[in-house]
């Protein structure tokens, strides 16, 4: 008996057929499952959809002409074949703050192209939810279960990108020259001028430009940039208030026909210079 030497797969169409020999054309064929009959007058019987309730014993009597007849069976098995998982790379990106979560689009991109016989039940992704922490590559395990209960595991890279750039708010400081007429901005001040701003991944560097100031400027605008831990940065600008010097001047030239514009200026005496706001 054709067709039972080998296990059925589980929900495939499956035919049955028995080879007869001899010259007599009008054969009668009846096909049995144990001993019920489920068909006749052919010389192949198929089972569509084949269930593990299936397997058995399965026999043909076939009758000729003249009323002889002979018989043939054989059992027949039947297993399921585990699904087929085809992984795909994944590329996403975190959320403003930070998360991510695999979407049915996403798990559908992991395994596309994977198949079973019988169709799917589950599907399960490990890990399905990222953070800061995950940025750059990460294998996640696919394991794919079909409805007669068989499973295969793979791994598809799922990699995690931040493209989201810093809150960045400018809180105004004013600055006090030193006795030479300057002021430079330090770590405590840019740290003081961008102290609301944030990012979900971390800030990695703040800076501001320019950072110097002078006895010829009462306020001047500046830029704050601020990185992320991922490279992501955003600007604003704002201003700062620079204030006089706290204490005099160590040595001061007096210039009658000192001008009208701030700025170093040359008088008789030798290497003397002014400025404007300590005359």
């Amino acid at each position: 008996l054709v067709g039972t030497q080998s296990p059925a797969a589980a929900c495939t169409d499956i035919t049955l057929s028995v080879v007869t020999n001899g010259p007599d054309t009008s054969l009668h064929f009846q096909w049995y499952f144990g001993a019920n009959l489920i068909g006749s007058n052919a010389a192949t019987f198929t089972i569509p959809n084949v269930q593990f309730s299936n397997a058995g014993n399965y026999s043909v009597v076939v009758t000729n002409s003249v009323g002889s007849s002979d018989m043939a069976s054989g059992a027949l098995t039947v297993q399921d074949i585990a699904p087929i998982v085809t992984p795909h790379p994944l590329t996403v990106t975190l959320a403003t703050n930070g998360n991510y979560s695999l979407t049915s689009a996403d798990k559908a991109a992991l395994v596309a192209g994977s198949s079973d016989n019988c169709g799917f039940f589950s599907t399960n992704f490990t890990p399905s939810s990222f953070t800061c922490t995950n940025v750059g590559p990460n294998t996640v395990t696919l394991v794919l279960t079909d409805v007669k209960g068989s499973s295969t595991t793979n791994s598809a890279v799922v990699t995690v990108q931040d493209l989201t750039p810093p809150t960045v708010f400018f809180t105004p400081i004013s600055v006090p020259l030193d006795a030479s007429g300057n002021y430079t901005l330090t770590p405590a001040d840019i740290n003081k001028i961008a102290t609301n701003s944030s990012d979900a991944c971390g800030i990695a560097n703040e800076t501001v430009t320019p950072n110097t100031f002078t006895v010829c400027e009462s306020s001047k605008s500046v830029t704050l940039t601020v990185i992320d831990v991922n490279g992501n940065s955003n600007q604003i600008t704002g201003t700062i208030t620079v204030l006089p010097p706290v204490a005099p001047p160590a040595v001061v030239y007096v210039d009658a026909s000192y001008g009208t514009t701030c700025g170093p200026v040359t008088f008789p005496n030798l290497g003397g210079t002014d400025r404007k706001s300590v005359v």
